[in-house]
C-alpha cells in the first residue's frame, strides 16, 4: 500500500510543538501549514524507525534501505498530492 495523505495525518502534538521553529520563508515555500506538519511528522517517524531498527541489531545497510524505501513512498505521496 501507499501513503495516504489525509487531514488526520496532519495533526500531531509533536509535529505541532515543532512548528514554532518553522519560519515564514519555509511556510511560503511549502504552501500550507498542514503540509509542513505532515513533513515534520514524517521526519520524526523516519528518525524513530532508523534508530529503532539499529537498536534491534539490524545491519546498518538494511536499515538505511528500509528507511529510504519509506522516504521514497513519502516523497511520491507528497508529489501526487501536489499535482
Amino acid at each position: 500500500g501507499g501513503v495516504k495523505l489525509s487531514d488526520e495525518d496532519y495533526t500531531s502534538s509533536a509535529a505541532t510543538d515543532t512548528l514554532h521553529l518553522i519560519t515564514p520563508i519555509i511556510l511560503s515555500k511549502w504552501g500550507s501549514l498542514n503540509k509542513v506538519t505532515y513533513i515534520i511528522r514524517a521526519q520524526q517517524r523516519l528518525h524513530k524507525r532508523y534508530f529503532r531498527l539499529l537498536g534491534r541489531g539490524k545491519e546498518s545497510g538494511k536499515v538505511i534501505t528500509a528507511v529510504a524505501r519509506e522516504l521514497a513512498g513519502f516523497i511520491w505521496a507528497v508529489a501526487r498530492e501536489s499535482n
